[in-house]
């Protein structure tokens, strides 16, 4: 008996060894660690989530901040529970019609990032650590600190970045497609997309856009695939989201204008021309309606800016080793 327990922990401690060789610990805040392998996979997985591109550098400092405020809600006693997370991951099935975990693992695999359940759920629970301890600093620590802008800051700010103060934008479109199948040769491909380019080169040609416009409904009638015709391939009005969901191949349409054609549009099963039919909105938007989402704007980068500063002496209580 006593053989066979020494046998165990000469396994356990060979085990650990060889974990540790394999994928050795990089960083470590007192007891909290992160190895090389979890570095990698947060970093891919940061770079997925978010749109700023964050360095492997970045991460790890990203990763020892989240160790720390880990620390502080420890401290505070307030804890991340399990449905806390499931919340969030709610939220997110929801947000991308989503029907669950496994299909966003699915498609986080898709992009080259394996994750097992326990460590999405783990991902996710730090995104949720950095929220909750920001907003206990912000809102419970530094409370007094934290100013409503006056008018002038306000007015600046709006003056300074009226470009995203825009009404929202929303675009008719109306496309002319052709299919194409898997038995086609590519000569025959290249033809249709020549016949497109010409019939939009021909269109462009047509100074009156509303005059173009109606060119363009007849050529759906002449040239589209049967059972593309329908409505002269008027397909209707679009705002962002909508058009993203739906046509996400013509997502460009939102920087064109009334009367403007786009180039041919490749699909596996189509070819594609689209012209822009009518926009509405995109005016900047009076400084009244937006006061309070500037009020909203400042108070969160001055409470982002605290935080920071808060956190870089915050992190001095700890022991912080970057391997």
């Amino acid at each position: 008996m006593k053989k066979y327990f020494i046998f165990i922990t000469l396994l356990i401690i060979c085990s650990v060894y060889s974990a540790e060789l394999f994928d050795k610990i990089e960083l470590k805040v007192n007891d909290k660690f992160a190895t090389k392998r979890m570095i990698d996979k947060y970093n891919q997985f940061l770079n997925l989530i978010s749109q700023d591109k964050l360095s492997r550098d970045a991460t790890i400092k990203n990763l020892a901040n989240t160790f720390v405020l880990e620390y502080y809600l420890e401290e505070k006693s307030i804890n991340i529970s399990d449905k806390d997370v499931n919340r969030q991951i709610d939220e997110l099935l929801e947000n991308n019609k989503m029907s669950d975990i496994n299909t966003i693992l699915l498609q986080l695999k898709s992009k080259g990032l394996e994750l097992t359940e326990k460590e999405f759920k783990d991902f996710i629970r730090k995104q949720i650590v950095i929220k909750k301890a920001q907003e206990y600093v912000i809102l419970k620590d530094m409370r007094d600190k934290l100013t409503i802008p006056s008018d002038d800051e306000l007015k600046d700010f709006y003056n300074k970045n009226k470009e995203y103060f825009k009404d929202q934008t929303t675009i008719k479109i109306s496309h002319l497609v052709k299919t194409v199948s898997d038995n086609m040769g590519l000569k025959e491909k290249i033809a249709i997309e020549e016949n497109l380019n010409n019939i939009a080169k021909k269109l462009r040609n047509i100074k009156n856009i509303e005059i173009r416009i109606k060119e363009f409904e007849s050529e759906v009638q002449k040239n589209a695939s049967e059972i593309y015709k329908k409505n002269n391939g008027d397909l209707g009005y679009f705002d962002e989201e909508k058009l993203k969901s739906i046509f996400p191949q013509y997502i460009t349409a939102l920087k064109m204008n009334k009367g403007d054609l786009s180039n041919v549009v490749v699909t596996q099963y189509t070819r594609a021309i689209f012209i822009v039919t009518d926009k509405k909105g995109g005016e900047i938007l009076p400084f009244e309606n937006v006061k309070n989402r500037i009020i909203d704007i400042l108070l969160y980068n001055k409470g982002a800016k605290m935080f920071m500063e808060w956190l870089d002496k915050y992190s001095k209580k700890y022991e912080i080793t970057v391997r």
